[in-house]
């Protein structure tokens, strides 16, 4: 859909009243909040995006599993998923999993001492 031109949205404004900012620190401040929306959006987007590849991947699993006739090959890929999937949450920003990895690097840390 294209855009509507600068023109047409000020005179939409006007139309209904409103008024764009005046001063340079009330124009600052309605940029901020708006960048503060935008960012928002975006990590709700990703947060978004990692449930749908989790979802999809459990599917997947709960399809193909069953049929396989070894335990071995589950857990193995399994596992290989389930490292996948914390790395691709660390990636889309979910503080949870950075803190469930962290933990975990800890431990590990700790155990090689």
């Amino acid at each position: 859909m294209p855009e509507k031109p600068v023109h047409d949205e000020l005179s939409q404004l006007a139309q209904h009243g409103q008024t764009l900012p005046a001063q340079p620190d009330e124009l600052a401040s309605a940029k901020a909040a708006v960048d503060r929306e935008l960012q928002a959006e975006k990590e709700s987007r990703k947060e978004e995006r990692f449930m749908f590849v989790a979802i999809i991947v459990t599917m997947f699993d709960a399809l193909v599993f069953p049929s396989m006739s070894t335990l071995s090959a589950p857990i193995v890929i399994g596992f290989i998923q389930l490292i996948f999937l914390m790395v691709y949450a660390r990636r889309c920003g979910i503080e949870e999993i950075r803190q469930i990895m962290d933990r975990i690097v800890a431990a590990i840390k700790k155990t090689s001492d």
